[in-house]
Parts: C-alpha cells; sequence; structure tokens
C-alpha cells in the first residue's frame, strides 16, 4: 500500500502542476492526512480489497496449518486418542492463531499505509 500511495500521491501533484518544493511538501502532507483518515475507519473487507493485501490474507490462513499439526503431535506425544478432542483443539488453536496473526496484520497495514516512502520523501 505504501508504493501505491506513493504513485497515487506524485500523480496528485503532477496532476495540478505543482513544481515547487513547498508545494509539492503541502500537498503530500495534505495527501497522507486523508489516507491516515480512511484507513483508520476501514473495515477489513475494504482493506483486504487489493491484490497484494489478499495474498498476505491468504499466507496468514495458510501460516495455521503447522498449528494444527503441531497439537496433532503434542496429543500423540500426551498419548491422548481422543478423536473429538483433538479435533476441538485443532480447530480451536487454528481459530485463534489466524485471529491474533489476522488481528496484528490489520494493524501493520492501517499503520504502513499512511507512512510516506522514500519516493515522496522531498524534506
Amino acid at each position: 500500500m505504501q508504493y501505491a500511495n506513493a504513485a497515487l500521491a506524485l500523480n496528485k501533484v503532477i496532476a495540478k502542476d505543482i513544481f515547487e518544493l513547498n508545494g509539492v511538501n503541502a500537498e503530500i502532507k495534505s495527501f497522507y492526512e486523508a489516507r491516515k483518515k480512511k484507513y483508520n475507519k476501514m473495515r477489513i473487507v475494504e482493506m483486504f480489497s487489493g491484490v497484494e493485501n489478499r495474498v498476505i490474507f491468504g499466507m496468514v490462513l495458510i501460516s495455521g496449518f503447522p498449528i494444527v499439526m503441531l497439537v496433532k503431535e503434542v496429543f500423540s506425544v500426551l498419548k491422548i486418542n481422543d478423536k473429538d478432542l483433538i479435533i476441538f483443539c485443532e480447530i480451536l488453536f487454528y481459530l485463534g492463531y489466524v485471529a491474533y496473526y489476522l488481528y496484528n496484520t490489520m494493524l501493520i497495514l492501517k499503520r504502513s499505509a499512511d507512512q510516506t516512502t522514500w519516493i515522496v520523501n522531498f524534506e
């Protein structure tokens, strides 16, 4: 999102024919302030609308599978053979893992989206 926002900010500056450094900085700062307000109000459905964010979402879902395998291994080491208990714990740990990492991913996306990159850093 950072590079997409940088491209949008530069496009906005070019479209307005602003060539003075102070004007460019002011325009970019106002652009990122508007983006920051937008991203703070953004819901999860809107957040994962971009292709790169969908890839991140898929990686979070896939990365939960080793937790399921770990739970299965722990139960086999403890010699617990109750299938229902094992499946319940696998689902519980998977959902907990995905919820935790999804929450943190959302925080990271919101924080990184309103930060400028080196492309638009004219100060």
